[in-house]
């Protein structure tokens, strides 16, 4: 699976588990597959506390595309959270696609991010204009959307999400469509239907080759009447990958 392909994909399959009163600690791991080959795995931390939240999150390569291309992806966040609303003041991200190298770093004043970094040692690769950060007022960065759409939820909460992301250059949209499945067992199972969609910023290769990714999120019932995701499922351009917690 290409790297500018496997990361995002993974990205859109990260998962916090775990909830508690007061302050909340997030630990998760989990293998992710394509065609039935393990090709990467997750590592996820996060906690709030006192109306601040951190996240972070580690995406590589693993089983035999760990052989083939060394992926990883490190990315982190914090903020605040006032009257239920996650606001983040900082995030960063560090990437190694095994043909790229990237950092990039945003700070948040008022809603609105700002561009403090951003470096790539790879030029040859031909990219979509880079959207304004100051018209970007309202977006979250990538992991807070992650961690807003992907925790634990209470039942009443499923099938919720609809965040936009903007991750320095590009903009996106990441919702679940409606759709709610009961599971054909009996261990109380829901599925949600959703899609993470290209908006603005991307090359229009990336827009040529698909702009739509559907994706399917089964939550089962936890301690504590919680629903946590259990299995993630996003069509890709290679392919279905399948995220497994462990």
């Amino acid at each position: 699976m290409p790297p500018r392909t496997l990361v995002p994909a993974l990205m859109l399959v990260i998962l916090l588990a775990g909830t508690a009163a007061g302050e909340r600690r997030d630990v998760a791991r989990f293998d992710v597959y394509l065609g039935g080959f393990r090709v990467g795995r997750v590592s996820l931390e996060a906690s709030e506390d006192a109306g601040r939240y951190e996240a972070a999150a580690r995406i590589e390569s693993a089983g035999l595309a760990g052989f083939l291309r060394r992926v990883r992806y490190d990315a982190r966040a914090e903020g605040r959270v006032e009257d239920g609303r996650h606001l983040p003041s900082r995030y960063e991200e560090d990437a190694d696609t095994g043909r790229r190298q990237s950092r990039a770093v945003m700070d948040y004043a008022g809603g609105v991010p700002h561009l403090v970094e951003y470096r790539s040692d790879r030029t040859s690769e031909r990219r979509g204009e880079p959207l304004d950060p100051a018209t970007q007022g309202g977006t979250l960065d990538p992991m807070t959307a992650l961690y807003l759409a992907l925790r634990d939820v209470a039942p009443g909460e499923l099938c919720g999400l609809d965040v936009e992301l903007f991750d320095g250059r590009r903009r996106s949209r990441m919702w679940h469509t409606g759709a709610r499945e009961a599971a054909a067992d009996a261990a109380g199972a829901v599925t949600c239907a959703g899609e993470y969609r290209r908006i603005e910023g991307f090359t229009l290769r990336d827009m040529g080759e698909r702009d739509s990714f559907p994706f399917r999120v089964t939550y089962r019932p936890e301690a504590g009447g919680r629903m946590a995701v259990d299995l993630v499922r996003v069509e890709t351009l290679y392919g279905l990958a399948t995220m497994v917690r462990r």
